[in-house]
């Protein structure tokens, strides 16, 4: 089934920036297949020095990161982010059930937690929902 057949009556905003971070191939090729023929503007980093190079260069609307990378200290990598932007959404991939993680996530204010092996529906459900949340907060501020 192709993209478009698939998702082709979704409404979806097309120029949303999506960084997606994660250091295994076949999440980057199965997820780059699908979002990139969705957004306009999708990157992607296999590790955290090449987001925060991206993040420093370009202004994303939404993050899409694993946690569990090697050799990371991914929850560092949250805090780093939320120390420049206190309110760009942060979506999160694991494989994890621990819970005292799912809590300290949630103090960092993430905006979801997808369940690895990744579900492409349900990870376009939670970019979409995030997306319309970032498109609310624009009009909000724009009325100011």
């Amino acid at each position: 089934m192709s993209i478009n057949s698939r998702y082709g009556n979704l409404k979806i905003n097309r120029d949303i920036k999506i960084l997606f971070v994660d250091d295994d191939a076949m999440s980057h090729l199965a997820i780059s297949t699908v979002f990139s023929q969705l957004f306009n503007s999708f990157g992607t980093a296999t590790n955290t020095t090449e987001a925060f190079e991206k993040l420093t260069n370009t202004n994303f609307d939404c993050i899409i990161t694993e946690i569990e990378m090697k050799n990371r200290d991914e929850l560092t990598f949250i805090q780093k982010i939320r120390e420049k932007d206190k309110c760009i959404p942060i979506i999160v991939l694991t494989s994890s059930r621990n819970s005292n993680r799912f809590i300290e996530l949630i103090h960092l204010g993430i905006s979801g937690i997808i369940s690895k092996p990744i579900q492409h529906d349900e990870l376009l459900k939670t970019v979409l929902k995030t997306i319309d949340k970032i498109e609310l907060l624009n009009t909000l501020e724009n009325k100011r």
